[in-house]
């Protein structure tokens, strides 16, 4: 799966139709084929693996093969891999802004469009930056999918999370392949009116080096491989054991 091969890839995100990291990607990702994009048409992200039950959708063409639905990212994938007339080779989601690393992945829209492309059998990534540093995005993403294709990374039964390191880095110290660390956000709430707010604060403290949260704090592109089921074997085993 290299630029020669010219695949079709769905790109969407959740960050809407007209931001700029999905205009990012896809100008990168029509060097490797053939690119339809279909994303939601406002803002969606914190919809993880949401999907719309009985609502009608409408469909804009906002340029050929880009399109933008009043869905989620996950209807997005649902809707063109339904609607379009295309088999496609890949699934990219992003370029988020906003890391999603450790259980981000449970909340994030983009992720959880890359598993919807995963459920349906297409191999996908999901694309993550620090807010607003989408110039390494630019600079760096062809040299990290280049990577993945080089190393043949891309499979049917994971998707691969890809987030960039931290805005203080103007450029990358290289690629860790990673796994998912444990963070331990505080959470808190405060109160506007009637309205009562949430939120957190990150705790990114990890000395962990095989990790998606020690790779983006130390300078490096972290990729993360994923899968559609929270089944764990390891403890399943355990468990069996006591019954």
């Amino acid at each position: 799966m290299l630029k020669s091969s010219h695949m079709n890839i769905l790109l969407t995100n959740d960050d809407g139709y007209n931001h700029p990291g999905l205009a990012i990607l896809k100008e990168v990702l029509r060097k490797y084929g053939n690119v339809y994009v279909v994303a939601p048409f406002e803002h969606q992200s914190g919809k993880g693996m949401c999907f719309s039950l009985n609502k009608g959708f409408t469909v804009r063409e906002h340029d050929e093969n880009h399109y933008s639905i009043d869905g989620t990212p996950v209807d997005c994938v649902l809707l063109a891999v339904q609607l379009l007339d295309v088999k496609f080779d890949l699934v990219v989601s992003g370029a988020n802004d906003g890391h999603n690393i450790s259980y981000d992945c449970l909340y994030s829209g983009t992720v959880g469009a890359a598993i919807e492309g995963l459920n349906h059998g297409i191999p996908s990534i999901a694309i993550s930056t620090d807010f607003g540093h989408f110039d390494i995005v630019e600079k760096e993403v062809e040299k990290v999918l280049d990577y993945i294709f080089e190393h043949k990374l891309i499979d049917k039964r994971y998707c691969l999370n890809v987030n960039f390191p931290l805005k203080k880095f103007n450029q990358s110290k290289g690629i860790k392949l990673t796994r998912e660390h444990m963070k331990k956000d505080q959470y808190y709430t405060w109160k506007v009116g009637e309205l009562i707010y949430t939120d957190r604060h990150q705790d990114l403290g990890c000395d962990e080096e095989d990790t998606d949260v020690y790779a983006i704090t130390h300078g490096y592109v972290s990729i993360c491989p994923i899968t559609n089921s929270w089944f764990h074997n390891r403890i399943y085993q355990e468990i069996s054991k006591k019954v």
